[in-house]
C-alpha cells in the first residue's frame, strides 16, 4: 500500500515554489493532483499549510500523501550520446551543444540536451535546468544551473541582459567594413506554435552589432553580437 512520504528539502532545492518542488519531486502526478493536496491541506510543509506558490527553503521537509504515481508519457527514443561539458563547479554547467541536437525534446523527438543533462545526472535531487537555449541548428555554449538558486540568478542575468553573448558566422562574400558594424532590419515571426519562421522585411526594428575576424574573397568569419531581437 502506498505510505506516506517526508521529503527534505535540500540546499539545491531551496528557494522553489512548493508546486514546482513537487513537480519535480513527484514526476508522473498531474499538476491538478498536486494542486489539490495542497488545497485540502494533504501536502504540509514542517506540519503547517501553505500555498502552492509558497517558497520552500533547505532544511524543511514535505509532507506528501499517500498515491499511487501516474504513468509518465512514453519516450517516443531514449537520449543517446555524450555531451561535451567545458564547465563545472558547485553551482553551474557549461555545455557545447553540437549542431543539429535540440536544447529540449519535441514533437518526434526525445534526444536533447536537456535529456542528456537528466540522464547524466539521474542520481541529483536537483536535475540540472538550461537557462537558456540554443535553435537546433545552431552550435554554442548552454548554461545549465545545478541549484534552483543558481537557476533563478541566471535567468535573471538573461531577462535584464547583463550576459553578454557572441555568435560565429560564416557568411558569403569578402567583408567590405572594418572594426564594428551595425546591422538593422525589420524582423517579423509568424507559423503556427512549435514551427514559427522569422522572416525579414516587416516586423519589429532589429539590430546586431559585427566585426569582421577572418576575411577571404569567397566567405567571411564574422563576430556578431544581437542588440535587439
Amino acid at each position: 500500500m502506498p505510505e506516506v512520504l517526508h521529503l527534505p528539502v535540500s540546499a539545491a532545492e531551496a528557494g522553489q515554489k512548493l508546486l514546482q518542488f513537487l513537480e519535480r519531486r513527484l514526476e508522473g502526478v498531474p499538476r491538478p493532483a498536486l494542486m489539490r493536496w495542497i488545497r485540502t491541506g494533504q501536502v504540509r510543509v514542517d506540519g503547517g499549510r501553505r500555498k502552492p506558490f509558497d517558497r520552500v527553503e533547505v532544511g524543511q521537509t514535505v509532507r506528501v500523501p499517500p498515491h499511487r504515481p501516474g504513468e509518465a508519457a512514453p519516450e517516443l527514443s531514449t537520449p543517446t550520446g555524450e555531451l561535451d561539458i567545458i564547465h563545472e563547479d558547485e553551482e553551474i554547467i557549461a555545455v557545447a551543444k553540437p549542431a543539429g541536437l535540440p536544447s529540449h525534446a519535441g514533437t518526434g523527438h526525445a534526444d536533447s540536451v536537456d535529456a542528456r543533462l537528466k540522464a547524466r545526472f539521474e542520481d541529483a535531487i536537483f536535475a540540472p535546468a538550461l537557462a537558456h537555449r540554443l535553435d537546433r541548428d545552431t552550435s554554442g555554449l548552454l548554461l545549465a544551473a545545478k541549484t534552483h538558486t543558481a537557476l533563478r540568478r541566471l535567468n535573471e542575468l538573461f531577462r535584464q541582459g547583463l550576459t553578454g553573448k557572441t555568435y560565429l558566422a560564416w557568411v558569403r562574400g569578402s567583408w567590405p567594413h572594418a572594426g564594428v558594424t551595425l546591422l538593422e532590419d525589420l524582423l517579423e515571426k509568424s507559423g503556427e506554435p512549435g514551427r514559427e519562421r522569422v522572416r525579414a522585411g516587416s516586423g519589429k526594428p532589429a539590430l546586431a552589432e559585427a566585426a569582421p575576424l577572418v576575411v577571404g574573397a569567397a566567405e567571411s568569419l564574422l563576430a556578431v553580437r544581437l542588440r535587439t531581437g
